[in-house]
């Protein structure tokens, strides 16, 4: 059974994640929020000191976001329990204050996504140690954890709080809806179902009856109990007893033995990187490992080395073995002599494998692939049509920037369903291998017929920054502001002649042209012929955003921040995200749903979901429901895939670019991002 407290954790995460509805980025000084922990409990006064608890409605939940003087973006977080501010000590604990003008009482929004991080004035962030509820909140936190992460709520004093149970629910019936009923790994048993659905309608009784929000935490609590204990109820696909497979490293090399040693090595196909899993009696999950070339065991000697033994009854040559939480089929080797993992240090041929690893790096996670008995290998087929199906999936077929021709979706089609027929009837292991190459070539050339630049073609377009706010006219002024799809948001790019790409910024509003003025501020001028209202459209490389640079300065526009209302200014690098913009039709901007400017009609990504890469990993963030997650290098090879039902997704990478796409019902992202 999977880790619960894990699967809580990340489940907890995901209510709030759903909070987005009704999140708010750039509070207003008229409002009262509710400022809500990524662990779904709230900030909250007691006795001077500000920690997270379950929500009350009261007094001490609520709290007025009021701007520091001459500083935008910066805020005075006053609650209304206390006369007072959020204040930091001297010791990172946040307490309670009565100078609103010291730097101690000032704390920047930014934001991510839906959810907020408050900046302390020395570089740190406000946060917790632990998400229980009772927990102090501090201000020495790095920004890049959860538990740093926030949700401003707009409150109604002493009204039921039930927006968090509400998620609860919604997030539940969408694991609900994923869920396959069966005895193969990743389904889940008839029993198990039936009480999750009954935990369901509970919550939704409560839901429409309930009078008190002791009920409504109560509720909350036991339905977030019940999915996380439903999903770790899942069937693992562990290795059945017996069968000769190959065991497969993270890095992509197998399980190796020679002369006696253990390493990981290329794909050979050999006896020596063939074993069996023999389960040992009367202990459930624990597994002997035999070498099929020598009939001996992996054990573990000495300190950390693993060797070919040959007692079997020795728990040196045990092993217990473990699902990596949050898949059902990367697994990891638990020693029942030592408890510690098999792994690597590295992920290049002839890497040995070591027993005292602490199960906690990619580099410790394995698979498995069951052999057919003409010995052909399918997996790195399979793996290769999943990528490509997947980038299928997510394609759109247009002229638009990130769409795809015609001709070349259906080239792709018939090379996807060309490999299928391979995996259906394979004559031999050579014609396996070629057509993964044919795949992986007719991959990478759909991939290269993406549409990278833009027709303008006397169509009207919306600007719209890499934070997802609209370049804006406002009295002459240029800045950038929350969706409203009303002209002094509407361009047209006129090409400049002799020039290739450059274009002037016209807005329909008043007719002027975007124009730098002095050495770096942005204007609306009257001379479409001046170089200052002239601007090169340049794509940014491995995105679909671009740059817009100044003919005059051979600079770029771009922000100072990225919330509402920040200024534009023509002197920027191009290098950072807040230099980076791109263009929305009229009328595809018409058609979305809402005024969100992450919704784009036909977009081949989803910008509810947030990649990004820290500390030598990948992260994703916002997943709301089942998602197949292919992470894969720029020639084409599978990095990893799995299927992944949670809030923030952690692939730890070595540096490089890699493509990543996110394929569920409901959503679909691709993007190419590097680690560093």
């Amino acid at each position: 059974m999977k880790n619960l407290r894990y699967i809580f954790v990340l489940l907890i995460f995901t209510l709030l994640i759903g909070v987005h509805a009704l999140s708010v980025t750039n509070p207003e000084i008229s409002k009262t929020y509710y400022v809500v922990h990524s662990s779904g409990n709230f900030l909250t006064e007691s006795n001077g000191y500000l920690l997270i608890d379950k929500p009350t409605g009261t007094k001490k939940q609520l709290f007025k976001f009021i701007p520091a003087a001459g500083s935008s973006g910066v805020y005075n977080i006053q609650v209304f329990s206390a006369t007072g501010y959020l204040c930091k000590s001297s010791n990172s604990t946040l307490l309670i204050g009565s100078d609103p003008n010291i730097d101690f009482a000032k704390f920047r929004i930014e934001t991510i996504g839906d959810s907020i991080k408050l900046k302390c004035t020395d570089g740190n962030y406000l946060g917790t140690d632990v998400t229980a509820a009772g927990s102090l909140v501090y201000s020495d936190k790095n920004g890049i954890d959860p538990i740093s992460h926030w949700f401003l709520v707009e409150a109604v004093e002493n009204q039921l709080i039930v927006f968090v149970l509400n998620n609860a629910i919604v997030k539940a019936q969408n694991i609900l809806a994923s869920a396959v009923v069966g005895s193969d790994g990743g389904q889940y048993a008839q029993s198990d179902y039936d009480v999750f659905v009954n935990a369901i309608a509970v919550a939704n009784s409560v839901l429409s009856s309930a009078s008190s929000q002791t009920a409504i935490n109560d509720a909350t609590t036991a339905l977030v109990t019940a999915t996380s204990t439903f999903i770790s109820t899942a069937n693992l696909n562990l290795p059945k007893g017996y069968k000769t497979v190959l065991i497969k490293h993270s890095g992509g090399m197998y399980i190796t033995e020679v002369n006696g040693g253990v390493n990981i090595d290329i794909l050979q196909n050999t006896q020596n990187q063939h074993f069996k899993f023999i389960p040992v009696a009367g202990s459930t999950g624990v597994y002997n490992i035999i070498s099929c070339s020598t009939g001996h065991y992996i054990t573990r000697t000495g300190g950390w080395d693993v060797t070919i033994g040959t007692d079997s009854t020795a728990n040196v040559a045990r092993f217990n073995i473990e699902v990596v939480d949050g898949t059902t089929t990367t697994l990891k080797f638990k020693c029942l002599d030592n408890n510690m993992y098999l792994g690597t240090d590295a992920t290049t041929a002839g890497s040995l494998i070591y027993s005292d690893k602490s199960g906690t790096d990619v580099k410790h996670y394995w698979s498995t692939i069951e052999l057919r008995d003409d010995g052909i290998i399918l997996d790195s087929l399979n793996s290769a049509i999943t990528i490509a199906k997947a980038l299928k999936t997510a394609a759109v077929v247009g002229a638009e920037i990130g769409q795809y021709p015609q001709s070349a979706y259906d080239t792709f089609t018939a090379a996807i369903s060309a490999a299928n027929a391979v995996v259906v009837n394979p004559s031999s292991q050579t014609d396996v291998d070629a057509a993964i190459v044919t795949l992986v070539a007719a991959t990478n050339a759909f991939t290269a017929t993406i549409v990278k630049s833009i027709s303008f073609a006397n169509n009207t377009y919306y600007i719209v920054h890499s934070s997802g706010l609209y370049i804006t006219e406002a009295n002459g002024s240029v800045k950038i502001n929350t969706a409203t799809n009303t002209v002094n948001q509407q361009f047209l790019f006129t090409p400049i002649a002799g020039s290739p790409d450059a274009y002037n910024l016209q807005v329909v509003s008043t007719g002027a042209y975007i124009a730098k003025t002095g050495t770096y501020n942005v204007t609306l001028g009257t001379t479409p012929t001046a170089n200052v209202s002239r601007f090169i459209v340049q794509p940014v490389a491995g995105t679909q955003k671009y740059t817009l640079k100044c003919l005059d300065n051979n600079k770029y526009l771009g922000t100072d921040a990225t919330t509402a209302g920040s200024t534009i200014y023509s002197d920027k690098s191009g290098t950072d995200t807040k230099h980076y913009w791109s263009f929305k039709l009229y009328k595809q901007a018409l058609n979305t749903t809402a005024l969100d400017p992450s919704i784009t009609v036909s977009s081949t990504n989803d910008n509810s979901i947030f990649v990004y890469a820290a500390n030598s990993a990948i992260y994703l963030k916002g997943i709301v429901e089942s998602s197949n997650i292919t992470i894969c290098n720029l020639v084409g090879q599978i990095i990893s895939s799995t299927t992944f039902n949670g809030s923030v997704y952690k692939r730890e990478l070595g540096s490089g670019s890699y493509i990543v796409l996110i394929v569920s019902q409901n959503h679909r992202k691709s993007t190419i991002i590097s680690v560093k």
